[in-house]
Formats: structure tokens, C-alpha cells, sequence
């Protein structure tokens, strides 16, 4: 028996023919149609539950912040902590030499500008004074037609003249004219002297003696040139701290009087300074007077024989 299928559309044994592409793709898109909506229910029923999770989160946290509020206790201003109390200022160290003291003679009690200070040491046994030794030095005065004259000759504990006038800086261009009048011989060419204001004295130790580049020595003019201080700072010229016998060695130690304390602490504070390619630290001057002028050591009551050990 025949197929009539076949016989409609072929041949009797050839299979039925497929749907043409149209048909097809409407098939396909009806199927992702389907799947689209499925999915899309889906997500609307997650949004959903989210929805009411977050309507009931928001309320639980409402609830516990009016719970939070009715318990909360009233702010009381509370006060500010205490600064903790500022450490107390340490004094500065003053040197006992540096402190102002009233001279006990009631000549030296003058004004500085009055007191010309020799810059040499007499021994006890050769101090000339009185009024013979001050006429001695007025003669000669006059005969340079000076217009300052001297009053008293006086002498520090250590052994240096003072000279009382009224005006010591134009006395000190006449220093050599009274020193011949006080002792009798002209002075060395290097005698120093300056009106006797209250020194604030500072050594600069490790100072080299000679240059290195030239050769030559360093002075301690030179070196105050260096360290830019000014002359009118110091109440008399800087010079090498060693005895007259000895010889520089290749360093040595200058000592800067000033005029002023705080000048004398401002370069002390500083305590290094770089001096032609050497380190040079600053220390306190202690005044140490000469042997005979020093007090005696008291005497010792010596032990008896019969004395235990």
C-alpha cells in the first residue's frame, strides 16, 4: 500500500520535507521568549523578599535608636584637663669671678673710666706709690703738654699699677711717660694699658701657634679678626695664656676679656669654633693670683710621738 505522504511530496520512500528557516526561528524565539519570563519572575520574586528585609531591617534599627535615646543620660559639660605645669627654669651658671662685687678701697670704688690699669706685674718689694711717686708722673705729663693728669697710683692684688685720673682712655696714649714716672726706666715696647672695667674673661683653648699655608704666626689680633669680634667688646686686648719664661708650643690658649656678661656667655655658649682648620673650645677663665699673693695654708699641729697610727 502506498504511502500518500510520499506520493504528495516525492518520491514513495523519501522522508517529509523540513520546516522551512522561517518557521523555525519563530520556533527558537518563542522558546528563549519562554525562558526570558521565567527568569524575569524569578527576579522579581528575590526583589521582593529583599524589599522586605530591608523595610524590616530599617524598622528594628528605628526601634533600637529610640530605645538608645530614651536610656542615653544627659551630657554634663565636663572640664577641661589641667596643662601640665611648666618645668621650672634652670638658672645659668655664673662664674664666681664674674659676679659684681664692691671693691673695698674707697679709691677703687671710682667709675672704670677713671682707673687706668698697667698691664704688668710688680713684685710687693718694688711697688713705688704715694704722692712723691704721682708728682714724679704729672712732671713728666706736662712737659708732653697732656690734657689729663694722674690723682693716685694705686696696685691690684696681684701686683698690676693702677692709675687714678679723670679720664683713664686719654691716659693709656701716655702709659709708657707713667711708667717711667712711677718706677724710674722706660717701659718694653710691648706694655699694654687700658681703662680698668670689669673683665668677663673666656679662654679659647687648642689654638693653632702657627699657619699652616703661610707659615707665619697667628696672633691674637688675627684671630679676633677671624671670629669677627669686635674691639670695643673687650675691656682690653686678648693675649696667649702662658707665663712670659715659656715659649708657645704648636697650640695654645687665648683669653678674650669682654666688657659685657652677656657677651661673654654668648661666645661661651657657642663652645666650638673652627679657627684655621682646628676644633678650638671655649672654657671659663679662673683668676688664679701669683704664689706670694695667695693666702697661707694654715699650720699643721704636728702628732705626738706616742701617737697611734
Amino acid at each position: 500500500m502506498l504511502n500518500h505522504n510520499k506520493l504528495k511530496h516525492g518520491r514513495p520512500d523519501s522522508d517529509p520535507p523540513s520546516p522551512p528557516p522561517a518557521a523555525k526561528r519563530r520556533i527558537d524565539d518563542n522558546t528563549e521568549v519562554s525562558l526570558l519570563r521565567k527568569q524575569i519572575a524569578e527576579l522579581a520574586d528575590k526583589l521582593e523578599k529583599q524589599a522586605e528585609e530591608i523595610s524590616r531591617l530599617q524598622s528594628a534599627f528605628s526601634n533600637l535608636t529610640e530605645t538608645q535615646t530614651h536610656n542615653k543620660k544627659p551630657l554634663t559639660p565636663t572640664e577641661p584637663a589641667p596643662a601640665p605645669p611648666t618645668p621650672p627654669v634652670k638658672p645659668e651658671h655664673i662664674p664666681q669671678q664674674w659676679k659684681v662685687r664692691t671693691p673695698s678701697h674707697p679709691i677703687h670704688r671710682n667709675n672704670a673710666e677713671s682707673r687706668l690699669l698697667l698691664d704688668i706685674i710688680i713684685p710687693r718689694d718694688k711697688q713705688a706709690k704715694g704722692q712723691a711717686v704721682t708728682k714724679k708722673v704729672n712732671d713728666l705729663l706736662k712737659l708732653t703738654k697732656a690734657p689729663v693728669m694722674a690723682h693716685a697710683v694705686l696696685y691690684s692684688k696681684k701686683g698690676r699699677p693702677i692709675v687714678i685720673s679723670s679720664n683713664a682712655e686719654a691716659l693709656s696714649h701716655q702709659a709708657h711717660l707713667v711708667y717711667e714716672g712711677i718706677f724710674g726706666e722706660p717701659p718694653s715696647p710691648q706694655l699694654r694699658a687700658y681703662p680698668d672695667h670689669q673683665q668677663y674673661r673666656v679662654k679659647l683653648n687648642s689654638i693653632p701657634t702657627m699657619s699652616l699655608q703661610s707659615g707665619h704666626p697667628i696672633s691674637p689680633d688675627l684671630v679676633l679678626k677671624f671670629l669677627l669680634i669686635p674691639e670695643q667688646d673687650l675691656a682690653c686686648p686678648a693675649h696667649w695664656l702662658r707665663p712670659a719664661y715659656k715659649p708657645l708650643k704648636e697650640s695654645g690658649t687665648i683669653v678674650l676679656p669682654f666688657r659685657s656678661r652677656e657677651a661673654a656667655l654668648q661666645f661661651h655658649r657657642q663652645h666650638d669654633y673652627l679657627i684655621f682648620g682646628t676644633h678650638c673650645r671655649t672654657s671659663l677663665y679662673t683668676d688664679n693670683p701669683p704664689k706670694t699673693h695667695r693666702k697661707p695654708a694654715p699650720p699643721t699641729t704636728p702628732l705626738p710621738l706616742n701617737h697611734p697610727p
